[in-house]
């Protein structure tokens, strides 16, 4: 089995300014924004859905490197923040 999950900003906020979004950065607070898309696939989706999200909160750098600890998944980032 393969599992696959794609989160793309910005999708879903609550309100018309696109402030708050589903995902709060644990460390401030914050609603995520921005222009990121990061697509992972697993070897199922729950550890697909797991990494979408916390890669959706990490920096390019910290991102490849998990990505590269972990060795059975695959990213696909595309991010106007920091490359």
């Amino acid at each position: 089995l393969c599992g696959w999950l794609l989160y793309w900003f910005p999708f879903f906020s609550f309100d018309a300014a696109g402030r708050f979004t589903h995902l709060l950065n644990p460390r401030t607070g914050a609603s995520v924004t921005g222009d990121r898309s990061v697509t992972v696939t697993a070897r199922d989706a729950a550890k697909a859905d797991a990494f979408s999200t916390a890669f959706s909160l990490m920096s390019s750098e910290d991102i490849r490197a998990v990505a590269k600890r972990e060795g059975d998944i695959d990213v696909m980032l595309s991010d106007s923040r920091d490359g």
